[in-house]
């Protein structure tokens, strides 16, 4: 009852606050500037933000444009109770909804925060930290949607809906450059072959940019990146009947990235007693290590949706097939002597089917019922390479561990809204999955000998029934209010690179059980002072249980995922959007969250008790605010400006919760100024990212080579640059 209270507590303060600002603005405005309609179709058909009962955010392409946004990690503490943290790797992206996410390095373990693009899963964490551009919007939405998307959304779901071929032929083009040699390249071209019946789209983007850190053993730059990526998609609308889209991409990243600096030095070497490793600073963005790090991806694949009119409805089919291949090398003991170095390498491909019917019977039902298909199979050899200071040899002796994983799922779902009134209406919907994973499993001395421990096979099955419950009143064309419950699971699955050891008897230990939650949410969507402000409100309360939790076992040298814990998090997300006045705008957004350990008994090797500690990255604020102010200097010349900032609190890196693995709050500030023609036709744009060049963590973990060594991996520096933008 408290956490309500302070939410119609806050809701008010902010609503008299813009309520001043605004009405001082109304008295020097035309009554025709006020907020436009956000369309979304989080919810699997397109519905104005206001009517969609659930905590929604939007980003469209104006902000990815007024903030310099190219990658994923641009949007890090931009969403309440949102964490976004890419690492100083590829792989290693963990987005965090509401204090829950997954462990990104276990093949074996499925993803708590579903990645769409154009509706189309992203299975693995890989895929996603890429380049973003020719994006219309980024929709994201919280807690468990397992009744409409399914699998691996526990704790929401992250849309990037890609922008359509334009009817008229028209060209775009953007270069930037700016420090570290940071160049960016993007165009897209709409080529319209027949009148209003098919056209084309053409993308593509490169960006290559040099490293943040100093290898002092080889003089290298390292954390730099080099990508290039290519969209194609093609519009055929035949009749008013049915609409074919194909959609088809390609993207390559070559990166040395991965490499922490040492937070502490720790002890003695664990295998001799040779000298810890020393570092001057763990924040001068230096390290001194023989092994330069690689990642070396691709990605690819299409899809083809076809959306027709039949009967009351419209059928939608999204048949999809993708791949990826991704090999990284990374320094495992973070010294100048060749002691260890592991590598891993991914082959994935992926296809999935979905049909779904959206309909309507008469003026007060609205339904939409589907099926969806998936099978995916990756084959993944991890590797760790012993050095010479080791053995004593000229060569480094490899250890592999050699896995098949195969994921293959179903689902059949449907979900009906009943209008009880012209004010009021009530929706549930189901779900019923079955997922099945098979491990095929070996390990190896010297590959190829068959020396380690010979293959074998694991297999498991899950299959849950999830569901959901709403209401929603229209308090009037410009305000509704909303409550949900929802019941979300996530498939278990094995501890693939675990699978070998020996502290795991035959018949246990390798695998997880399926982790469940249940969701309460209340919510408003709004528009006031005339439309000139939009402010949209949740309080929610997650409930999880056999929650999937990384553990360190074997006397502190494994991690392995089990069913250790239950948690609860509960909290609050506002957004508002205001016009001040004509050109001046307000976003701005605030999140709470209480996300806790509510049972984790013996954690790790020594028994501890973690209950009561709060889950990692999980801040329990997040707060953003952005200013953008245009307006015309001359006849035909336009200059704008803005400003944004964001701030989380402190967060853990560890469910132990102790000092050396967290972080102290954090704010950024990030700013631009453009100068453009009339029509937007063309812009000369100045920007930086982290101004001030704040120095802060992404990641800090315990090294396995040194007793104590603990490592750091630092945020982006400050960057800067100019950027040009055309359209013809």
């Amino acid at each position: 009852m408290c956490l309500y209270k302070g939410l119609i507590g806050a809701v008010s303060v902010i609503a008299m606050q813009v309520s001043a600002t605004a009405a001082e603005a109304e008295k020097n405005s035309n009554d025709s500037f006020m907020l436009e309609e956000i369309v979304v179709t989080a919810l699997k058909r397109k519905q104005s933000l206001i009517d969609v009962p659930a905590s929604v955010s939007v980003i469209d392409s104006a902000f990815l444009q007024d903030n310099s946004v190219s990658r994923m990690g641009d949007m890090m503490n931009v969403l309440p109770n949102v964490t976004i943290n890419v690492g100083t790797g590829i792989r290693g992206t963990r987005l965090t909804i509401r204090g829950i996410s997954s462990n990104t390095d276990n093949p074996g373990i499925p993803q708590s925060v579903g990645v769409f693009v154009d509706g189309v899963y992203m299975a693995r964490p890989v895929t996603i930290n890429s380049n973003i551009f020719d994006i219309e919007r980024i929709e994201l939405v919280r807690g468990p949607q397992g009744t409409l998307y399914g699998k691996n959304t526990i704790a929401g779901a992250l849309n990037y809906v890609g922008r359509l071929p334009g009817k008229e032929l028209a060209v775009e083009a953007m270069a930037s450059y700016g420090n570290y040699n940071a160049v960016t390249l993007a165009g897209a071209i709409d080529i319209p072959v027949i009148e209003d019946k098919f056209a084309v789209r053409l993308s593509g983007s490169f960006q290559d940019r040099d490293g943040f850190t100093t290898n002092l053993v080889t003089g290298e730059d390292i954390n730099s990146i080099k990508e290039h990526s290519f969209r194609m998609v093609a519009d055929f609308t035949p009749s008013e009947f049915v609409e074919f889209i194909l959609r088809a991409d390609y993207a390559k990243t070559v990166a040395n990235s991965g490499a922490p600096d040492i937070l502490d030095n720790g002890g003695n070497f664990i295998f001799a007693p040779f000298p810890a490793p020393v570092d001057a600073s763990p924040f001068d963005r230096t390290v001194s290590i023989d092994t330069t790090p690689l990642n070396d991806r691709k990605v690819y694949g299409g899809s083809l949706e076809v959306n027709a009119n039949m009967g009351a409805g419209t059928l939608t089919s999204i048949t999809a097939y993708r791949e990826y291949s991704w090999v990284n090398v990374n320094e495992a003991d973070y010294t100048p002597l060749n002691i260890v170095s592991s590598g891993i390498a991914e082959e994935y491909n992926f296809f999935s089917q979905e049909l779904r019917y959206d309909g309507v019977v008469g003026d007060d039902v609205h339904y939409i019922v589907g099926a969806y298909y998936s099978v995916d199979n990756m084959d993944v050899v991890a590797t760790n390479f012993i050095g010479g200071v080791l053995t004593g040899a000229p060569f480094d002796i490899p250890v592999e561990i050699n896995a098949n994983v195969q994921n293959k799922g179903y689902s059949l779902f449907g979900e009906v809204t009943y209008d009880l009134s012209d004010r009021l209406s009530a929706t549930a919907g189901v779900r019923y999955s079955d997922e099945d994973q098979t491990v095929v499993h070996r390990s190896d001395f010297f590959p190829g000998l068959q020396t380690g421990r010979p293959g074998r096979t694991f297999v498991r099955s899950d299959n849950e029934l999830t569901y959901s419950a709403n209401a929603r009143y229209e308090v009037d064309e410009n305000m509704s209010v909303y409550g949900t419950f929802s019941h979300g699971f996530k498939a278990g699955g094995f501890n693939v690179f675990q699978l070998s050891s020996v502290e795991f008897p035959e018949d246990g230990g390798q695998e997880f059980n399926p982790e469940f939650v249940d969701n309460f949410e209340l919510g408003m969507k709004s528009f006031l002072l005339d439309r000139r402000v939009r402010l949209n409100a949740s309080v929610f309360y997650l409930n999880y249980k056999d929650l999937q939790v990384q553990q360190l076992i074997n006397n502190g040298t494994l991690f392995t995922t089990s069913n250790a814990a239950k948690a609860t998090s509960k909290g609050l997300e506002l957004e508002l959007q205001a016009l001040l006045a004509e050109g001046l705008t307000f976003n701005g957004s605030y999140g709470y969250q209480d996300a806790t350990y509510k049972d984790f008994q013996n954690a790790n090797t020594a028994g501890d008790d973690f209950s009561g500690n709060r889950l990692i990255q999980a801040p329990k604020h997040t707060l953003y605010g952005s200013l953008k102010y245009e307006t015309e200097i001359v006849e035909g010349y336009k200059i704008s400006g803005s400003v944004g900032v964001s701030h989380r609190s402190s967060i853990f890196f560890s469910p132990v919760n102790d000092d050396v693995r967290a972080d102290g709050s954090n704010t950024l500030v990030n700013a631009r100024v453009a100068l453009s023609d009339g029509d937007d036709l063309w812009s000369l744009a100045f920007f930086v990212r982290n101004l001030g060049n704040k120095t802060y963590p992404v990641s800090i973990f315990n090294g396995f080579v040194f007793i104590g060594q603990r490592l750091i991996g630092l945020g982006a520096p400050e960057t800067y640059g100019a950027e040009v933008r055309l359209k013809f």
